[in-house]
């Protein structure tokens, strides 16, 4: 499937919620410290739509993790710091909208009989900014779940929210006058930015866009001066220095969590780059003031 392609589906699946498209029960996954095996902790705010199927979930919530079984129409307004996880995964279709700062992603997930986890999303980066009025009806959405949240307000605040990511998708659909190049160094850069927590490598990347490795590589020194490892490094680092400081999750974890699978490693690589091993770096961050 070609990018357009893969643009001009979240569009349509975008208009699929909009309006007519029933919300049904809202719940909402709290900030939390740590997460369980197997589960990564999301820097960013989303919102996860079950459009078909039924999902079972393990979520953060006030009172500690909790299982849900999703249905058609439910909703998961996950804010940022907290994981959502399939327990025993069963094929679903799912719309997960991610304003994330420098660009707004939106993820289509196929229901996949043939998957025993979670299917490879289809997925548009608008590449850009999203609006203030996204940003701050973003805000208003995350200070009202972290008070006495009433679901049926909740529930209008997010179908507002989609209607502004069909907006935005839209007014992105065609980006020809970037330059192609751009356009696709963009795109790659934004899926790194998602994906680093995976197991994902530049020849990841090659396969999902289909291009040449050797041009990924040449095209990240065209325009941005660093390497592709180098960036994709960078992004797992900088996501380690806020877990050192924001939670207590052990090394090891942390290691899991930024997407390196032998946590000696991570190690290695964080003390070149930090100057101080993690355990150091975290006392450090704790002494100061």
């Amino acid at each position: 499937m070609t990018r357009q392609e893969m643009q001009e589906r979240i569009v349509d699946k975008l208009q699929m919620l909009d309006p007519s498209f029933p919300l049904k029960q809202v719940h909402t996954a709290l900030p939390c410290s740590d997460a369980p095996k197997g589960s990564y902790l999301q820097p960013c705010a989303r919102i996860l739509v079950i459009m078909a199927g039924n999902r079972r979930v393990n979520i953060p919530t006030a009172d500690g993790p909790e299982t849900l079984v999703l249905k058609k129409g439910d909703v998961v307004f996950a804010l940022a710091d907290t994981w959502d996880t399939d327990v025993g995964y069963r094929p679903y279709e799912m719309l997960c909208v991610v304003p994330r700062g420098e660009y707004l992603r939106v993820s289509h997930y196929d229901p996949d009989p043939r998957c025993i986890r979670r299917p490879p999303a289809t997925f548009h980066h608008t590449n850009r900014p999203y609006s203030a009025t996204m940003r701050n009806l973003l805000q208003v959405m995350t200070d009202h779940a972290l008070g006495t949240p009433d679901e049926e307000f909740l529930r209008h605040l997010i179908r507002g929210l989609i209607r502004l990511a069909l907006n935005e998708c839209r007014s992105t659909q065609s980006s020809a006058a970037a330059g192609k190049a751009a356009t696709t160094f963009v795109q790659i850069r934004s899926w790194v930015e998602t994906s680093f927590q995976e197991d994902i490598s530049r020849d990841t990347a090659a396969e999902l866009f289909h291009l040449n490795a050797n041009y990924i590589s040449q095209l990240f020194k065209k325009m941005s001066g660093e390497g592709f490892h180098s960036f994709l490094t960078r992004c797992r680092m900088d996501f380690a220095e806020k877990l050192l400081g924001d939670t207590h999750l052990t090394v090891a974890e942390i290691a899991y969590q930024c997407g390196f699978r032998n946590h000696v490693h991570f190690v290695r690589r964080f003390r070149e780059l930090k100057g101080l091993p993690p355990g150091r770096y975290r006392e450090r961050l704790a002494a100061e003031p």
